[in-house]
């Protein structure tokens, strides 16, 4: 999925050679990393250099 989009983006101008992508995701948002759902939360992101 997020190759699809950043493949969309590039097609579409938005993104050039050189560009940073920022992936952040998760399952859901906690407004303090000390609740207890914090400790569950799955996350993903990362960064691409297009």
């Amino acid at each position: 999925m997020v190759y699809l989009g950043i493949d969309t983006l590039k097609r579409e101008g938005v993104l050039k050679h050189g560009d940073k992508v920022v992936i952040a995701g998760g399952s859901k948002v906690v407004t303090d990393l000390s609740d207890q759902e914090a400790k569950i939360n799955t996350v993903m992101g990362g960064i691409v250099e297009i």
